[in-house]
């Protein structure tokens, strides 16, 4: 179970990889069509019964990859928030770096 928690309609769901079981949420703003511009906006998101190691947040569109800083992460009663998230009209999401990045990991 996850809930975004931003200034538009947002689409939230919430994978567990099948073999790892490593925690996938995705996310977009759902309130219009997409568009050309990749202005983002901050969102809350809450993710209840998961936790997490080392959490990136992937753009899906540029593929780049982002280490999370620990002062947005905040973990109560097994629940994990991440305060201003980037939002925008195409899906973005959080996962753990091991899922995504082999190897030697830089982030950008």
């Amino acid at each position: 179970d996850a809930r975004l928690e931003c200034a538009k309609e947002t689409v939230v769901y919430g994978y567990r990889q099948k073999d790892t079981k490593f925690p996938l949420v995705t996310c977009w703003d759902a309130s219009s069509h997409p568009e050309n511009e990749n202005v983002t906006i901050p969102g809350q998101l809450t993710i209840k019964a998961m936790k997490f190691t080392e959490p990136v947040w992937v753009d899906v569109v540029t593929g780049a990859i982002y280490e999370i800083p620990v002062n947005r992460i905040t973990c109560v009663d097994g629940n994990t928030s991440f305060k201003d998230m980037p939002v925008y009209d195409a899906p973005t999401f959080i996962t753990e770096k091991a899922l995504v990045v082999k190897g030697p990991y830089t982030p950008k």
